[in-house]
């Protein structure tokens, strides 16, 4: 398999930066160019406050593009309160995974389950959302297609405005050294290229996602050359050794368990070579295409916090 000659963990102690530019390259503009000058314009707007969190509304001007969330800080937080970016997937929104309203759909109360644990988290709206149900209709594909003619992805785009967005909080004393990512389906996607992107994430829980990307060859998870670099093993192994949890449900609709189990196999020997083979879990529980109810994977986050 090229991408296993590519990549192996002996190559990665002694290259780190050679191959972190080759991610960064292949995902292409904006993360591929040099930071954008000038300060993130932030607004942040109480809602409520619920039980131990204060609920505010976030917006973000990050070199003109706007970026909106929930922010769901602990009352009492300090410079050792652990801050977590949880990300929804496919049709979803920041109120849906904090179970605001509509449920909590397949998420099953993740991001409150974080702050019941001590946790202040940020939930972005990334570009995913239900257009028949909340309008602003908008062509991800079509948006995709548009910014890899001009070398970058929409991945790209939305890994750089939440890396900005980290940036910003550190600035303004919202979030302090203890970070973490954990998110869903597109969100486990986004969870797993983050903590591979920005070395300041600790830990990382991606969820429903992880797998065999030639099987799953979605277009807006698909890059030049990725196969033979970066499949999910080869992200994987980029956070490596800091804290990694991947888990899919027995019965996952979208996603098939025993390719994901084959593709985690390929991501063990980084952790062993590295001398941290705790510091990634991998498993399998029973459920469809969701959130874990269990708290194995949050359990693993937060002991890396």
């Amino acid at each position: 398999m090229e991408r296993g000659r590519y990549l192996t963990p002996e190559k990665l102690l002694k290259k780190r930066d050679f191959y972190k530019k080759a991610f960064v390259d292949m995902l292409g503009f904006p993360l591929s160019c040099p930071p954008a000058s000038g300060k993130t314009d932030m607004k942040k707007t109480f809602v409520v406050k619920d039980k131990n969190v204060n609920i505010f509304r976030m917006r973000l001007e990050i070199a003109g593009i706007p970026l909106y969330g929930i922010l769901l800080e602990q009352e009492n937080k300090d410079a050792q309160t652990p801050f977590v970016v949880c990300l929804h997937g496919g049709q979803g929104t920041p109120e849906m995974i904090c179970g605001m309203h509509l449920g909590s759909a397949n998420y099953n109360q993740l991001a409150r389950r974080l702050t019941d644990r001590g946790c202040s988290v940020f939930c972005p709206q990334l570009l995913l959302w239900d257009t028949q149900r909340y309008g602003n209709v908008f062509d991800r594909k079509d948006i995709d297609a548009k910014l890899k003619q001009l070398g970058g992805s929409v991945t790209a785009l939305e890994l750089y405005l939440l890396s900005r967005a980290i940036d910003c909080f550190a600035e303004n004393g919202i979030c302090g050294k203890r970070l973490g990512v954990a998110g869903l389906s597109y969100g486990g996607m986004y969870a797993l290229h983050l903590a591979a992107y920005d070395e300041r994430i600790c830990a990382c829980l991606a969820e429903g996602q992880f797998n065999d990307r030639f099987r799953y060859s979605w277009t807006d998870w698909s890059y030049r050359g990725a196969l033979k670099k970066f499949g999910d093993a080869e992200v994987a192994a980029l956070i490596c050794p800091r804290a990694l949890a991947v888990c899919v449900g027995s019965n996952d609709e979208l996603f098939c368990a025993e390719t994901a189990k084959a593709e985690a196999e390929r991501v063990k020997p980084f952790y062993k070579t590295f001398g941290k083979e705790n510091n990634f879990d991998f498993y399998v529980f029973e459920g469809v295409h969701e959130a874990d109810r269990g708290d194995r994977g949050i359990n693993f986050l937060l002991s890396h916090l």
